[in-house]
Parts: C-alpha cells; sequence; structure tokens
C-alpha cells in the first residue's frame, strides 16, 4: 500500500490548503460583489443582440 500513501500523508497540510481555498473564494466573492463589479462590463453582455 507504499502506493496509495500521497492519499493518507499529511493530513494537517491538506486541511489547511482546503481551509485557505474556502476562505480566499468567500473573500473574492465578497469583494467582487461589494466593489469589484460596478455595473455591468463587456464581458457581462451577451455577444450577440436579439432584436
Amino acid at each position: 500500500m507504499k502506493r496509495l500513501a500521497f492519499l493518507t500523508d499529511n493530513w494537517g497540510i491538506k486541511l489547511l490548503a482546503l481551509v485557505l481555498a474556502i476562505v480566499l473564494y468567500h473573500a473574492v466573492k465578497q469583494s467582487s460583489a461589494v466593489g469589484g463589479a460596478s455595473g455591468a462590463s463587456a464581458h457581462d453582455k451577451p455577444a450577440l443582440q436579439h432584436p
């Protein structure tokens, strides 16, 4: 079972990475909702306009 050691080793590092990913996700999500996106940009508009 030496091949599967990467799945079970370093649980502390894996847990820390998960917590940091969740914190960063919420920080970026909140910053874009509060002041990061001001109005509709060119990326928010549809490519083809329907008459």
